[in-house]
């Protein structure tokens, strides 16, 4: 990463304008590109490996960690047209690092043939607490942040963070396969109570195929409503 500097010499963070100009030149090329289903033979995922790293900023000094993210952000974009369906940085970026593990990005490669990340599964481990503030007093909450644990238990719980693919694949063997995959993910975990928020109509069909059910409502932003589902 090459160091940025301001007026006075004193190194900036990330040059993030930059970066939310790149990831937005990204969502663009996908949406340019008309014939993704005609690719699905390049489709793979990939998923983050976890390293304990010796360092005071932990996973930011990874570079493989930070292009998993990034990846991630991009699919997502990609995958939400309007910006309050879209991830939030702050959030993706704390939850993606106490559990990455949890991340799965789907790629697909585009007719000029780059690879880009066209979907993405993820989940995390939450504790009891968190679990039933979200599904039994999701009234109270002020935002969709759900706090994850650093390790599974089975029997445990887990928020269901995220399953979406761009629309051009939706319905395709690339959306079951992202769903399958997850699934397996979830059931080689050993959790056992799920919970998620949908944004959609399509998203809570699909968590009720994973066996939850519509708990409570989520107004935030001015947004309409969101669902909380859950297996209860």
């Amino acid at each position: 990463m090459s160091e940025h500097t301001n007026d006075d010499g004193f190194p900036d963070l990330l040059p993030f304008d930059a970066l939310v100009n790149r990831v937005n030149a990204l969502v663009e090329a996908m949406q340019q590109c008309a014939d993704w289903r005609s690719r699905l033979d390049s489709l793979r995922s990939t998923s983050y490996t976890c390293s304990d790293l010796e360092t005071g900023i932990g996973r930011f000094a990874d570079e493989r960690w930070r292009r998993h993210v990034l990846a991630v952000l991009v699919a997502d974009w990609a995958c939400y047209a309007p910006a309050v369906e879209r991830v939030d940085l702050n959030r993706l970026l704390y939850v993606a690092h106490v559990f990455p593990q949890g991340f799965r990005v789907w790629w697909c490669r585009s007719s000029d043939g780059h690879d880009l990340p066209v979907g993405y599964a993820a989940w995390y481990p939450v504790s009891a607490q968190a679990f039933e503030v979200l599904t039994r007093h999701s009234d109270e909450l002020e935002d969709r942040f759900v706090p994850p644990l650093r390790g599974a238990t089975p029997g445990g719980a887990a928020y269901v963070f995220n399953y979406s693919i761009i629309e051009p694949l939706r319905k395709t063997p690339a959306s079951r396969a992202l769903m399958q995959t997850l699934a397996r993910e979830l059931d080689d975990a050993g959790q056992m109570r799920l919970a998620a928020i949908a944004v959609s109509g399509d998203g809570v069909r699909i968590a009720e195929r994973f066996g939850m059910s519509r708990v409570g409502t989520l107004d935030i932003d001015g947004s309409d409503s969101e669902y909380v589902l859950a297996t209860v």
